[in-house]
């Protein structure tokens, strides 16, 4: 039974869809060291699965660390709003606040840095109403106080990680915005593979799916690998047919890869 699936081109949104083919990227990356080094792949593969499972028997215990972090942190604030106060101050209690926040913070520094932001935020407004609405008892907290906005701040503002292939990702969308060229031009595949052409143009470019290295599908898109080459097609731009349809034909014909989202992966992770 003869089959054909569609797609009328549109003009792409390269500042949405780079993550997606940076994603992409790094899956045929991995794909491609795979087949030069099987070996060391495979060694890979179980070091990785003792990894996972042994992060999972551990959640139990961070979420405990970190719960034990809090409590270190709120009753550090305590002791050293104490230590500098009159007249409860004296030189231990403070040192036994400035140890229990030092610990803690560095704590949640690596493992619940959203978590320290909203206590040091909070310990902060605490510190700062009560140095200046009592500055003879209080005046002391103000320097706290404006270091715990400090680093409350610092932890909520996360330098944005740049994506790996990150630049090649956006160089392969660049200009793809535009519909400039793009004026008729469709993508369709069939049992003899991949046909590019244009309407009211009998010329195409014909691709046979054995010379396809693989084919990707992301949330938005179905790439098509061929050497260093790439096709960017959007889901919504097929136009007869399903993408499940499409989906099952093509992976009897070319190897098939779904590849998930940041947040599918680390639910399968968990």
């Amino acid at each position: 039974m003869e089959w054909t699936y569609r797609f009328q081109i549109t003009p792409l949104e390269p500042e949405r869809l780079y993550p997606q083919v940076s994603r992409a990227l790094v899956r045929r990356a991995e794909l491609l060291s795979r087949d030069q080094f099987p070996r060391l792949w495979a060694l890979t593969d179980r070091l990785n699965q003792k990894k996972r499972t042994g992060r999972r028997a551990s959640k139990g215990r961070q979420y405990a660390w970190k719960a034990l972090a809090v409590v270190n942190w709120l009753a550090g604030g305590l002791l050293l709003m104490a230590g500098l106060t009159e007249p409860m101050g004296s030189t231990p209690v403070l040192a036994a606040g400035a140890v229990g926040l030092g610990a803690a913070g560095g704590y949640l520094w690596k493992h619940g840095r959203t978590t320290l932001g909203v206590l040091a935020l909070l310990q902060a407004a605490l510190f700062t109403v009560g140095a200046l609405g009592n500055p003879e008892k209080l005046g002391e907290l103000l320097v706290p106080g404006v270091v715990s906005l400090v680093l409350g701040v610092a932890a909520l503002l996360r330098r944005r990680r740049r994506l790996p292939y990150e630049r090649e990702a956006r160089r392969l969308l660049w200009g793809k915005d535009k519909a400039d060229g793009m004026e008729g031009v469709w993508v369709a595949f069939s049992q003899a593979g991949l046909t590019v052409g244009r309407e009211g143009l009998e010329a195409h470019w014909d691709l046979p799916y054995q010379e396809m290295a693989f084919l990707m599908e992301t949330e938005d898109l179905l790439l098509m690998f061929h050497g260093e080459q790439m096709l960017c097609l959007q889901k919504k731009d097929l136009c007869t047919g399903t993408m499940s349809e499409l989906r099952a034909q093509l992976s009897r014909e070319v190897q098939y890869l779904v590849v998930e989202g940041p947040d599918a992966a680390a639910q399968a992770e968990g």
